[in-house]
């Protein structure tokens, strides 16, 4: 038996900033622990990514934030494990809000149990 948990990609080297993610349905009744892990390939000097949720994908106002990333913070082929909590049933996707430099590349993903 495997004791790995599905990863899910939320961003998968991407760079832009009109770059935003699927979004990716969390089942369950209760609150999700989750762990989000920020990637990069080469150096992500500047740059944001923004984690939000909402209770609908098809929503087009401003979803919540959950939590705001700077790409500086995961440079040089680093990864970077962040925890959060999320609502059952909540819609989660990612976004860069803020063009990703540095010449490398940034991949997010999330991995639930």
């Amino acid at each position: 038996m495997s004791s790995e948990f599905p990863i899910n990609f939320l961003i998968d080297r991407k760079t832009a900033d009109t770059v935003v993610s699927p979004p990716f349905l969390l089942l369950g009744s209760n609150h999700r622990d989750c762990t989000l892990t920020f990637t990069s390939e080469g150096t992500t000097s500047t740059g944001n990514i923004i984690v939000e949720e909402s209770d609908l994908p098809s929503y087009t106002g401003t979803w919540s934030q959950l939590h705001s990333q700077a790409a500086s913070g995961f440079t040089g082929n680093a990864k970077l494990a962040v925890h959060i909590q999320i609502g059952a049933g909540m819609w989660v996707r990612a976004r860069i809000n803020t063009t990703i430099g540095g010449g490398g590349t940034a991949t997010v993903t999330i991995t639930n149990v």
